[in-house]
């Protein structure tokens, strides 16, 4: 199982903060876990305040991908009022994989001109060839350029063809919710852009047990979320009290629970400034 950490809010961070958390939820882990967080591979997807769109995915290394992937993002100084991102362990079955950036979160679904859909995943989707092949529409995937379809990489591809199918945002969230469901543990975390701004959100579903999900908001509508709480508040805790940061949604590691479709619009001066 892996790790998830991401925001969005009204004014820019320093995307080295992001990057901070990441290489201490990549190594977090309990005393009673067997392995850490991550340390097959790490990923990003975030827009700069040149709204230039920044998508960098690392497989496993001889060190630590998320330092890796700091080191390739962050010669800029960037800063982002978006970001999502994501740490691997890979499940058993996919052990194979962990070489390959492809086989690495986030996933993007962009295979219509009026939205974009970018998911991180901590579990395994039990059904996800069953899924795929149940998909009507032409989706390009890369994890299978690596000879292995990746079950997280389903998850943005079928809530895609849920909205091309003129669903509205809630419904699809809820059948991406109900196949999850029944499964043994799965945290996902959405973020969907579209072209009309006001219309862009982002969204989590969470059933069973997983390595855990904080959810913080304030206020203003905006977003700090985590799988671990550590990392997060080791790095951005001034920042979480002195913006008004709340807990909204708390799952922790192994804890068995039930979370409805959690849908939040993005700040409304989002990308604008």
């Amino acid at each position: 199982m892996c790790g998830i950490f991401g925001f969005v809010l009204s004014k820019p961070l320093e995307v080295s903060l992001a990057m901070k958390v990441l290489m201490l939820l990549e190594a977090h882990q309990y005393s009673v876990e067997k392995y850490p967080v991550g340390g097959h591979g790490a990923g990003a997807y975030f827009v700069d305040s040149d709204e230039r769109e920044v998508f960098v995915k690392v497989g496993k290394t001889n060190g630590s991908p998320a330092r890796m992937l700091a080191e390739r993002i962050l010669g800029k100084k960037p800063r982002t009022k978006l970001l999502i991102s994501h740490v691997r362990w890979a499940s058993p079955i996919f052990q194979n994989t962990i070489a390959f950036k492809e086989c690495t979160q986030p996933y993007i679904a962009a295979c219509s001109e009026d939205l974009k859909v970018i998911s991180v995943h901590n579990g395994f989707m039990e059904n996800y060839k069953e899924i795929l092949t149940a998909l009507r529409l032409r989706h390009k995937l890369e994890s299978v350029k690596t000879g292995t379809l990746i079950d997280s990489e389903v998850l943005p591809h079928f809530f895609e063809e849920m909205m091309k199918n003129k669903m509205d945002v809630a419904t699809a969230a809820d059948s991406v919710s109900t196949t999850l469901k029944d499964q043994k543990g799965n945290t996902v975390s959405m973020l969907l852009l579209r072209k009309n701004k006001t219309e862009s959100r982002l969204i989590f579903i969470h059933h069973g047990k997983s390595r855990g999900i904080t959810i913080w908001t304030n206020p203003d509508c905006e977003v700090v979320f985590s799988s671990r709480k550590a990392p997060t508040r080791q790095v951005l805790n001034e920042f979480l009290k002195a913006h008004g940061f709340k807990e909204k949604i708390s799952v922790a590691w192994k804890e068995q629970k039930h979370v409805n479709p959690t849908i939040f619009s993005l700040p409304v001066n989002d990308f604008d400034e």
